[in-house]
């Protein structure tokens, strides 16, 4: 039995996840707007589908136990946080308002989301046999 670590590991990446798979159908449904408003469709779509995979590979990783799915967590989480930034203040046209709420709120989730899956409980889930 998973412990409640586990699950709300397990739960952000799903959703991480079926976000990304929103982005791809939203991307395929909306293409010709985007392409009117300069909306780089092939990155979104490129990095949904990026995302996506990489989403359900962690998840795969976690419920199977493998061995280095801790590692994998807490890569995933960093990498997504720093393209989540690039992506903010590199490719997006406009500034956004709330940068700073946004810089606190992501943040905030990556340091409970990595003391998460480096907690003890999370750690024994890892380590026992299936």
């Amino acid at each position: 039995m998973p412990s409640k670590s586990v699950t709300f590991i397990t739960s952000f990446v799903l959703s991480i996840t079926i976000w990304n798979v929103f982005r791809i159908f939203s991307t395929l449904l909306n293409w010709q707007f985007l392409i009117k408003v300069d909306g780089k469709p092939y990155y979104v779509l490129g990095t949904g589908i990026l995302w996506s995979i990489i989403g359900l590979l962690l998840f795969s990783a976690i419920a199977y136990r493998i061995k280095h799915a801790q590692l994998f967590a807490d890569l995933a989480g960093c990498i997504y946080f720093g393209w989540y930034w690039c992506d903010r203040l590199l490719v997006q046209l406009l500034p956004s308002p709330n940068s700073i709420f946004s810089l606190l709120f992501s943040s905030a989730l990556l340091v409970i989301f990595l003391v998460m899956v480096n907690i003890p409980a999370s750690k024994a889930f890892f380590l026992k046999e299936q």
